[in-house]
């Protein structure tokens, strides 16, 4: 599959490509390309540390280890568990569960077909997100599972976001296929913001005709206020709906366990031509004017005043009369829809 791109522009590869210069303190040597940049350990990003301050001195300085297996932090966590235990049922299934009643999240799983019992992967299209708004006046009130006796918070609705995709297998292998949803329209809480940073797409992994799209769409990109607390890059795989591959694994450095998070390419995404060409469509003035109805009403009522000041026989209340029954406003939906050359599996926001 394709990883990241080298400098000289060459076309994605299956091979590998080890960054030069890390854009982070831990350097990582993967197939996988690091989501994002990895800061060094704080407390928010610290899932255990054992720290010794007369443990870590110049004699003894910390060794990077990688775990191939869950099995070897079973000391750090209790079974069913990546985290320091909070809950002994809102385990992983509890906080998916919690997202697919929502019906902000769809999960399937993709078994192999000898051994049925084996899941090779998953894959996790997201639905919509709920907002604070939208949950109620009380972020505290809680509401029930059909499966469980555990209710859940709003609180516990955003921490699903960040739980449910730590499921994992025995060896380390298990990976997420993950996109949006062809109908997702959600308005994004500022929240989902940092869980973007950690789980979201990378722009390196883009291919050379995808990346020149994505650069030619944050030029143009205009959103509000709001919508300009997210990077372009959301905005781009949201609205195209690109798709990542997601995994991760444990690290140890010295006493300090962190959770590495890695995303490449799939190159079998069979919409790269129909998303190079639709965010460089262009069009003229009357087909972005046509798109707008405040702008239409706009322009129809400057001309009747430019008429009235030609001919000297109306008013200013008989030019707003005479726009107000043009046949072009309110519009007609088979004028003003969507172009139908527009592809069908292409969401605008």
């Amino acid at each position: 599959m394709a990883s990241r791109r080298s400098k000289d522009k060459s076309p994605a590869t299956d091979k590998p490509i080890v960054k030069k210069e890390p854009a982070s303190p831990l350097e990582i040597v993967n197939h996988f390309t690091p989501l994002g940049t990895i800061p060094k350990p704080r407390y928010s990003s610290v899932l255990v540390s054992s720290y010794d301050p007369y443990a870590l001195t110049s004699a003894n300085q910390p060794v990077k280890i990688v775990f191939p297996k869950a099995s070897y932090t079973s000391h750090y966590f209790p079974p069913r568990f990546h985290w320091i235990l909070e809950h002994s049922e809102k385990i992983v299934n509890y906080y998916a569960d919690i997202l697919s009643h929502e019906n902000s999240i769809t999960i399937k799983a993709i078994e192999d077909k000898v051994n049925t019992s084996k899941v090779l992967y998953h894959s996790v299209f997201l639905n919509h997100i709920i907002s604070k708004e939208l949950w109620g006046p009380n972020l505290a009130s809680t509401r029930m599972l059909p499966k469980s006796n555990v209710p859940y918070s709003y609180h516990d609705y955003i921490t699903a976001w960040f739980r449910f995709m730590l499921h994992q297998n025995e060896n380390m292998t298990h990976s997420w296929f993950v996109n949006f949803n062809k109908d997702f329209s959600s308005n994004l809480p500022l929240w989902f913001g940092r869980w973007w940073t950690q789980f979201g797409f990378v722009p390196d992994i883009l291919p050379d005709p995808l990346n020149n799209s994505f650069e030619y769409f944050s030029r143009t990109l205009k959103v509000d206020s709001y919508g300009a607390k997210f990077p372009p890059l959301l905005h781009f795989i949201k609205r195209y709906k690109v798709p990542w591959i997601l995994k991760w694994q444990y690290e140890k450095e010295g006493d300090v366990l962190t959770r590495q998070w890695f995303v490449k390419w799939w190159d079998k995404f069979p919409h790269t031509q129909s998303v190079v060409n639709n965010p460089k469509k262009k069009g003229s003035l009357l087909d972005e004017i046509r798109k707008d109805p405040d702008a239409l009403y706009a322009l129809l009522k400057l001309i009747s005043k430019k008429k009235v000041a030609d001919d000297g026989s109306e008013d200013e209340r008989s030019s707003e009369a005479s726009v107000s029954k043009n046949p072009y406003y309110p519009y007609n939906q088979e004028w003003f829809g969507h172009d139908k050359e527009d592809n069908p599996d292409l969401a605008e926001d």
